[in-house]
């Protein structure tokens, strides 16, 4: 009797909790937003999953965590707004478990977004006894309805293991997802909802007919095929075809995610959506730390380029990261963006019309008890002006690449790029020509202006059309100088070269050293899922049976008709980069 009047208190004290919770906080109370993705659909942002921490009737949380978002979040894309102002709109979840570590993917075709993989919270199992695909079909105010959805290849479906973690993206109407990890709470197979299994392979998700299909790529990446917390951004305007590419995350021992190094943005390796196989190619400018738990963002050009952005993260050496690269194509150059930016991971970040860029949520690793530097989690990247504003502009102009990326092309860099392959030069060098607007003067003007052949002038490469006339010592000057400088090109390039040859093997990847180990790695190509047990050689493996204790979701048969407080938004200018020495090469 004593326990139980002791008890009773303590109930109705964690029931007034709950109840004065929120799930969209006031600005005032709100301090952290995390581990949930966003996707647009329809003139609006979703943003589904995580968790968020608040203060409680103006005091600390007595509990000093995160809780469950137990609502689908929207905000307009319709009307300009600020961090403070910014209006959510929630929606039920209805039956939908409750679920972090997870992605959205959204099918502009269809209208309607898809969500499945992810974990439970707070070691909640429910969702992991018979994981589903869910969709969300929205009705224009910003709410919408979630339901279920059945997979066209059951046998397939069934033998699949949920995963958290993946990088994902969606391209053409299918949504990839790659690598991950597995939990007690994102699947029943596992024992621990604390201990992280790494998850090989390649999901790709026909999102028009839901057939599922698990790849095997263990000849892409030996040993593990093990590839945990990267991020990957879908490139379109390359061609006639789209390509998914991976940017950071860590490569793991088969055993757990905590063994693993941080994959190397030196190289960096990409899925032929239309081909079905892995490219790769090396980059130039200073190569980004590793990192994971990062976010990323893509936006295509008028121009002709494309640029994929990328915000903090976390590694083994910086602890929680607050820097920001631009990765542009066709150059592959990474830029650094001198701006100051919160230290922050967990956070989901979303082109949202034009040139901007959203970063919603994410921690740090002060934790979740303390408060977002940014109000209501929200801060918004204009990719032009290379700064950070409080709010959306629904009338901004249409994206041109930053001055700083259209100087690298302006120069000729991306004539003297080295392809990696013949097929990634037939991509990316056989592009309509760039379209960059013309100098005005001053800095990047010379030597980069094309002519009307639209041809670089002044790369310091020899002519191939015959001289006519050479007369006096300043021509003969100019062609002595050109010849020193070919020889250097060719001596640098033969002694980098030889450098990588040196030190990697063909086929292989860089995984930047960590703390944990101070020997090279490989970039993880996902092998099929299931579990992997060493073997002198890689091969591939199956996923686990339904009748070993799994619950067979559906049955093979189906019927026919299955269906950011303030922050100064004035720009910073970006700094200056460096080439730095070429990486080593990937999968061939």
């Amino acid at each position: 009797m004593f326990a139980r009047r002791k008890l009773a208190p303590a109930l109705g004290l964690v029931a007034c909790i709950v109840s004065a919770q929120k799930e969209v906080p006031d600005p005032s109370d709100f301090r952290r937003r995390g581990l949930g993705d966003a996707a647009v659909l329809g003139g609006y942002v979703y943003y589904e999953g995580g968790e968020v921490s608040q203060y409680i009737n103006g005091e600390e949380d007595p509990g000093g965590f995160s809780r469950t978002l137990n609502v689908t979040l929207s905000i307009s894309l319709r009307e300009s707004w600020n961090n403070e102002s910014v209006k959510f709109t929630e929606t039920d979840r209805g039956d939908k478990p409750l679920v972090k570590d997870n992605t959205v993917w959204a099918d502009s075709d269809a209208n309607r977004l898809f969500q499945w993989d992810g974990q439970g919270p707070y070691f909640s199992t429910e969702s992991a006894k018979n994981p589903k695909m869910w969709s969300f079909t929205p009705d224009n105010s910003g709410k919408g309805e979630w339901s279920t959805e059945r997979p066209a290849n059951p046998s397939t479906y069934n033998n699949l293991l949920r995963q958290a973690g993946g990088a994902s993206s969606v391209c053409d109407g299918k949504a990839y997802s790659i690598g991950g990890f597995g939990t007690s709470t994102s699947d029943d197979h596992f024992d621990s909802p604390d201990h992280s299994i790494p998850i090989p392979g390649m999901l790709t998700i026909d999102l028009d007919t839901q057939e599922w299909r698990n790849r095997s790529l263990v000849d892409m990446a030996p040993p593990y095929g093990s590839f945990v917390r990267g991020q990957a951004a879908c490139v379109s305007g390359f061609g006639d075809n789209s390509y998914v590419m991976t940017l950071g995350g860590r490569s793991t021992r088969p055993e757990d995610t905590e063994s693993g190094e941080g994959v190397s943005m030196r190289n960096i390796t990409f899925w032929d959506t239309k081909n079905e196989k892995w490219l790769w190619q090396e980059t130039s400018g200073d190569t980004p730390p590793s990192r994971w738990d990062h976010c990323v963002a893509g936006q295509a050009s008028k121009n002709g380029t494309f640029e994929i952005f990328m915000y903090g993260g976390r590694n083994n050496f910086e602890k929680d990261l607050d820097d920001v690269w631009v990765l542009t194509l066709p150059g592959f150059h990474w830029q650094r963006v001198e701006i100051d930016s919160p230290r922050r991971y967990f956070q989901s970040c979303v082109g949202i019309g034009q040139r901007q860029i959203l970063s919603i949520g994410g921690d740090s690793d002060v934790g979740w008890s303390t408060d977002d530097p940014w109000t209501n989690g929200i801060a918004v990247f204009d990719l032009s002006a290379l700064s950070w504003a409080t709010g959306y502009d629904a009338d901004a102009d249409d994206y041109e690449p930053a001055e700083a990326v259209q100087d690298w092309y302006k120069q000729g860099n991306l004539d003297r790029l080295e392809w990696s392959s013949d097929d990634v030069k037939a991509i990316f060098a056989s592009r309509p020509p760039l379209s960059l607007p013309a100098d005005k003067g001053g800095k990047g003007s010379s030597g980069g202006n094309r002519d009307k052949n639209n041809e670089v002038a002044g790369d310091g490469k020899e002519s191939s059309t015959p001289v006519g006339t050479i007369v006096g010592a300043v021509v003969a000057s100019v062609a002595a100088l050109a010849i020193i400088a070919a020889f250097l090109f060719f001596w640098r390039r033969r002694a980098r070269k030889q450098k990588s040859a040196e030190n990697l093997q063909p086929g292989y990847h860089q995984v930047a050293a960590s703390d944990q180990s101070p020997s090279q790695g490989h970039l993880p190509g996902p092998t099929a899922q299931g579990y992997y047990a060493p073997h002198d050689q890689p091969q591939q493996h199956h996923g686990y049976k339904p009748e070993d204790g799994h619950i067979q979701q559906y049955s093979a048969e189906l019927p026919g008709d299955h269906m950011a407080g303030e922050l100064d938004a004035t720009p910073s200018p970006p700094s200056e980069l460096h080439g730095s020495p070429k990486g080593p090469p990937g999968q061939r």
